[in-house]
């Protein structure tokens, strides 16, 4: 590309040749921008220009001299219209006009906006050759220009040969360094520059705080923050904004509410980061608030904002709010945006509207349904207990040759029992991800779960970079089957590769020792590392040490475990419930309100005794009308029907539903410990005691736990 310099005799009759032939044509010149053979020289015999037509701000000035171009360029700029004043430049010059070095730091910065690195390289000959380079503008606008495109090196030897610089070239270069995630240098060249007594602006704090951000330097960002003060920037926005950013990433709320607060001019990037950032660290009712007040304030909703607090809703499943904010996206256009759509989606899943996330999932463009949002929405139908659907959309992705990763395999792998582990194994090997964590640990699960201990034990071995989730899904595998031995010995291998277990890890090997085989000193000893390594409080660590010990018949140790417990799941109540009534005379327990009330067969000393049994009937003309059918064989009493009809009605788990029924409001689960086999015909009326009265009822018999929920048992009437 080769440009002339005008010498000023020449500027005004170059102007006026420019008037009587420039033709400014903004959209045709793509071929010329794609090949960037500039030709300097207008083309003979060409009509002369409508100038009003090629340009409307042509009619508007009342002079037409080297400020006036400028000024068309400039316009374009600040209208965003880089590929515009490209075209604008390239005619100027077509048409022998003076060039300085505002236009070539116009033109440069239009190169950096378009990532037009080849054109911004002709520009920057020039500007070399005409000494433009001394201008420190032209100079700030080709480094900016090369390090937007990613040649740092370029950039940097573009600010050496800088004769001046100002704080907007040292800006630019450390904006730069830190985009291309050189945060060390970043710092570096901070630093530099200020033993070369350039005092900073609030965009070069901006620039250096978003570097000591992802390197996670927060101390040192405390310190810049004590500067940003010093030079009287601290309630100047940009600079703001990246202290709230990095505050909010090091968990530090308070501080980044602090900033917030101090600012007198705060735009949408600051409200953005506070929404964010408090989605970021779970603080839900607090992101609403400051929504709400963003809203007072006027603030127009852009569609970076809109991705965190949808993400919110899904969070805590508010599913109204989620319909009014994909109203709102759809009012300003945001639809089509690809974080937004998939933000949406994962929402409505965590809602459980699987019908709305698949109408987002059907209507994306083949760009946003990737394998991400393929995994997402499989991950939605698992979450909602849709295996079959998942499974299905598994298979159809496949159909579109969309390759599963790393995390579609690790998902689809817990839709058990509907997909087979062994061809997930086979496609898992052939991908190559059978040595991923996360795909290895999912496999393992896999197996253990249908019992095949031994082929979990070989992906186990095959995983390259165990974490401590395989290692600790491992001793839960043999924990489950009983295997304390097998369950120790990886524990003992953890502990020899210094992996540091936790909470989970605890809890499975503690469950491990809970078997009728293991050792009595092994899980007294674990309960003592637990409490070294401080995981003893954990819920799952306290629960399992409570099963163990009632397991084992040390009801007193199991009683002070669960008088520390400082909270209490089901598993917590069942042992300590279980443990009194296998070391008591036949008796059940039933949790209500926190008090446990104990019945017998046919019991009468209830004071509620009464409502228990008119309960009991309103339930028996129930269960008639639904088809029940009294099964008498479990009734081994040798009298008539008619009473052994009576006798199942008044079984003591019965007798425990129906109090439990009566005092506890609607859709309360209630919870029941026996010591005895749940007989048949019991296990039949509970079912149907939970479509008529709409409760989740958890029965622990002496066999197992049983969870029955909308007419169905988790033992698969298998008992």
């Amino acid at each position: 590309m080769t440009f002339k310099t005008l010498t000023k005799p020449q500027i005004k009759q170059t102007s006026k040749t420019l008037r009587s032939r420039f033709s400014l044509q903004l959209h045709t010149h793509q071929r010329l921008l794609q090949t960037h053979n500039v030709a300097l020289k207008p083309q003979s015999g060409s009509k002369p220009p409508n100038l009003s037509e090629a340009h409307p701000v042509f009619c508007k000035s009342p002079q037409q001299n080297l400020v006036y171009y400028n000024h068309l360029l400039f316009q374009c700029s600040r209208e965003n219209r880089n590929r515009g004043v490209v075209d604008l430049f390239v005619e100027i010059h077509r048409s022998g006009f003076f060039i300085d070095g505002s236009t070539l730091s116009c033109v440069l910065k239009a190169c950096s906006f378009l990532f037009d690195r080849n054109f911004g390289i002709q520009v920057h000959n020039y500007s070399l050759k005409s000494g433009f380079l001394e201008d420190v503008s032209v100079g700030t606008a080709l480094l900016d220009m090369y390090l937007k495109n990613e040649n740092v090196e370029e950039g940097r030897r573009a600010f050496d040969e800088m004769g001046a610089r100002n704080v907007v070239s040292w800006t630019s270069l450390l904006t730069g360094y830190a985009q291309n995630g050189l945060n060390v240098e970043t710092l570096k060249l901070f630093l530099r520059m200020l033993v070369e007594g350039m005092k900073p602006n609030p965009f070069t704090f901006s620039a250096v705080i978003g570097a000591l951000t992802d390197e996670g330097m927060v101390e040192a960002g405390i310190q810049v923050h004590t500067m940003v003060i010093k030079n009287g920037f601290g309630v100047a926005t940009f600079a703001s904004n990246s202290l709230i950013n990095m505050y909010f990433k090091s968990g530090m709320i308070r501080d980044a509410r602090a900033v917030f607060d101090s600012m007198t001019d705060r735009n949408a990037v600051s409200w953005n980061s506070m929404v964010a950032g408090l989605v970021t660290n779970g603080l839900h009712l607090e992101t609403l608030d400051v929504f709400y007040h963003m809203r007072l304030a006027g603030v127009k909703l852009t569609k970076m904002v809109f991705a965190p607090v949808i993400k919110l809703c899904g969070n805590i499943k508010e599913l109204g709010f989620s319909r009014q904010l994909h109203c709102q996206v759809l009012k300003g256009g945001f639809e089509y945006d690809k974080n937004i759509r998939t933000t949406l989606m994962l929402t409505y899943s965590k809602c459980g509207e699987m019908d709305n996330a698949f109408k987002i999932f059907s209507v994306m463009s083949d760009e946003v349904r990737n394998v991400v949002s393929w995994t997402a929405m499989i991950s939605g139908y698992l979450q909602n207990g849709m295996a079959e659907q998942a499974v299905n959309l598994f298979c159809q992705m496949s159909r579109e040759g969309i390759k599963p990763n790393d995390f579609t395999y690790s998902t689809i792998l817990t839709a058990q029992p509907g997909v087979s582990p062994f061809e997930m194994h086979a496609q898992a090997i052939k991908r190559n991800y059978v040595k991923s964590p996360s795909v290895g640990t999912a496999l393992l699960d896999a197996y253990v779960k249908r019992g095949n201990v031994d082929e979990a034990s070989k992906v186990f071995q095959r995983i390259e970079e165990k974490d401590i989730v395989a290692w600790s899904a491992m001793i839960c595998g043999y924990a489950q089957i009983g295997d304390t031995e097998g369950a120790v010995r990886i524990f003992v291998q953890m502990a020899k590769e210094k992996i540091k277990p936790n909470e989970y890890t605890f809890s499975g090997i503690i469950n491990a020792c809970a078997a009728p085989t293991a050792g009595v000193e092994q899980g007294k000893q674990l309960h003592a590392w637990s409490i070294k390594s401080r995981f003893n409080n954990a819920l799952c660590v306290s629960s399992a040490l409570l099963t163990m010990y009632s397991k084992r018949g040390d009801i007193e140790s199991a009683f002070e475990v669960f008088k520390r417990q400082r909270e209490r799941d089901l598993v917590s109540w069942n042992s300590i419930i279980s443990g009194y009534a296998q070391h008591g005379y036949g008796r059940k327990a039933l949790e209500v309100k926190n008090k446990t009330y104990t019945f017998l067969a046919g019991d009468v000393s209830h004071p509620l005794s009464n409502q228990i049994y008119a309960k009991l009937e309103e339930l028996s003309c129930q269960l008639k009308g639904a088809g029940y059918q009294p099964d008498t064989s479990y009734v081994f009493q040798d009298v008539d029907e008619e009473h052994k009809e009576a006798i199942l009605s008044q079984h003591s788990e019965r007798l425990a539903i129906a109090f439990g029924l009566i005092g506890t409001p609607p859709g309360t689960p209630l919870q029941i410990v026996k010591n005895l086999r749940v007989c048949g015909d019991c296990h039949t009326v509970i079912k149907l005691i939970s479509i008529l009265e709409g409760r989740d009822i958890v029965v622990r018999d002496s066999n197992r736990f049983h969870h029955f929920k909308g007419g169905l048992c988790s033992c698969g009437d298998y008992w």
